[in-house]
Formats: C-alpha cells, structure tokens, sequence
C-alpha cells in the first residue's frame, strides 16, 4: 500500500514525496493538491483512499 501510495504523490505532487512517509504526511501533502484533470482527480482519490486505508492499519 505504502509503494502503491508512494507511486500515486510522485504523479500528483511535483519532485513527489519522501521515500519513508507516515499517513499522516501524506494526508496533509493530499490536502495541498489540487487536481483539475479527471485523471488527477482518480489519482487523488485512490491516493486518499490509501491513506485511510494505512491509518486503520
């Protein structure tokens, strides 16, 4: 989930995100993003979906 997660933040967020990120550090870095595109947009839900995921975990 975690490399899942990771792969998704490199396509959303320029220069992407730190290899050993918490869920908490990717919510607040999703909460930044801001999509326009239908794509981004999947991307950015199955990202969030991810996370949620990883914080019940």
């Amino acid at each position: 989930m975690v490399s899942q997660l990771h792969h998704l933040l490199l396509e959303l967020i320029p220069g992407g995100a730190k290899k050993d990120l918490s869920a908490a550090q990717a919510k607040k870095l999703l909460a930044t993003v801001r999509p326009r595109d239908v794509a981004g947009k999947a991307r950015r839900r199955v990202a969030a979906e991810l996370v949620a995921d990883l914080e019940r975990i």
